[in-house]
């Protein structure tokens, strides 16, 4: 069986309603609507909405752009198309035009660590006691040269 045709697109305002969808259901701890809403209206801020061609979103990424760097905020990938390029052609979409990213992930968040480290990022660093409850945070980065470019 071939893998799903990913459609990523850059999202707008009429799309927060379906980010918030997502972000509920893979990170709750994110935040709500509203919440997306102020941080999007920053400058910087940035969002992709991505799934199977002609299908309801299936996963995201926000950021903010500072070129020439992006900063990922939130990746996500809902459970059931986790593990099938989403994540990787998130990452193609939102890293265009810019000559590094870079990102935090939770220190216990093998899956994701596993998943960056797969994409070529490189640790530089820890933040301890970053998240909520005490959790250290794995600062990653990764020059854009070499992901593709979907």
């Amino acid at each position: 069986m071939s893998p799903p045709a990913w459609g990523v697109r850059r999202g707008d305002p009429a799309d927060v309603a379906a980010l918030a969808h997502l972000v509920a259901q893979v990170l709750p701890e994110a935040g709500d609507e509203a919440f997306l809403r102020g941080l999007l209206v920053r400058p910087a801020a940035e969002f992709w909405l991505g799934g199977e061609q002609g299908g309801p979103p299936a996963g995201f990424l926000v950021a903010q752009r500072v070129p020439p760097e992006l900063e990922i905020l939130w990746l996500g990938v809902l459970a059931e198309a986790r593990r099938a390029g989403l994540g990787r052609a998130l990452l193609g979409a939102a890293g265009r035009d810019c000559e590094s990213i870079h990102l935090e992930v939770r220190a216990g968040n093998r899956a994701a660590l596993a998943f960056y480290r797969s994409e070529g990022f490189g640790e530089r660093g820890r933040r301890r006691s970053y998240y909520p409850g005490g959790e250290d945070a794995i600062s990653l980065q990764r020059p854009l040269r070499d992901i593709p470019r979907g």
